[in-house]
């Protein structure tokens, strides 16, 4: 493919083999999964509440995982439930109504309905789970995987009430408070953490629209304390700890002062997330 990776060859195989399985059912069944799909995630969005409620009464594990697991167990009962009712009905016509040729060759679409959705949830797990480095850069110059992500913007939306307190408590996403002296062992290590200059400025390009959005000044970008802080990302990543403060006691403060510059007030905001 011209300008990709094989992450991009790797999508494009899921969505031709889902049109390919989408030919082989033909359109009757091909809707019945894709009905049975979107019908069991929009009744999951609506009934998992009370789920997660009684779960909570009767599950050993922490409250964070009673939304998720209300919403999954759901969608694959709700699921599976439709999937057969239609499959049921669908049974009831002549084999040779499945047989045609027009049946086959219009389910093509909604393989390809299918193929999309599976490759734009892959493509949003792969830029939201930590990735060893290869597939983690292979994943972020892939021309695919940024548009096909953004596919499913308005179902993260949705899905951040039930899964975000469940991956703020993993290592996909990990913050720091400006006041703590927590530190956090990472589980893994990165020898030679090479730095990104535009997810930097992108990074300073949405503080400053936060900025102007409630009439503050533009912040700049300061060449000396980015060679600040660029150090000390990579001096976490390669030691494996997370922390506002050096496992020697260096705070931003002792970082700045030893880089000789002068300031009136300082902060550090650190977030670890893939990229």
């Amino acid at each position: 493919m011209l300008g990709g990776n094989w992450i991009d060859l790797l999508f494009v195989a899921i969505v031709l083999l889902s049109m390919f399985r989408g030919w082989r059912s033909g359109l009757i069944y091909g809707l019945i999964d894709l009905g049975a799909w979107i019908g069991s995630i929009v009744l999951a969005l609506h009934v998992y509440q009370p789920v997660a409620g009684w779960l909570g009464e009767i599950a050993p594990w922490s409250e964070a995982w009673d939304r998720p697991a209300a919403f999954v167990l759901l969608t694959l009962g709700a699921g599976l439930g439709l999937n057969l009712i239609g499959t049921a009905l669908a049974a009831r016509l002549p084999k040779h109504v499945h047989a045609q040729w027009v049946n086959r060759l219009f389910g093509i679409l909604p393989g390809l309905v299918n193929g999309l959705i599976s490759a734009a949830i892959l493509a949003t797990l792969l830029l939201a789970i930590p990735l060893p480095t290869a597939l983690r850069e292979a994943s972020r110059t892939s021309p695919l995987v940024g548009r096909l992500a953004g596919l499913t913007e308005r179902a993260e939306a949705a899905l951040t009430p039930i899964f975000g307190d469940a991956i703020n408590q993993t290592l996909t996403t990990l913050t720091i408070h400006p006041d703590s002296d927590e530190t956090v062992q990472l589980p893994f290590t990165v020898a030679e953490a090479q730095p990104a200059p535009d997810q930097e400025a992108e990074m300073l390009r949405l503080i400053n629209h936060e900025r102007a959005r409630i009439g503050l000044a533009p912040l700049a970008a300061d060449a000396e304390l980015t060679a600040v802080a660029r150090s000390h990302s990579a001096d976490m990543l390669r030691r494996g700890y997370f922390a506002h403060t050096s496992p020697e006691g260096r705070s931003p403060f002792d970082r700045i002062d030893a880089a000789g510059i002068r300031y009136r007030t300082a902060g550090e905001n650190l977030a670890l997330a893939p990229t």
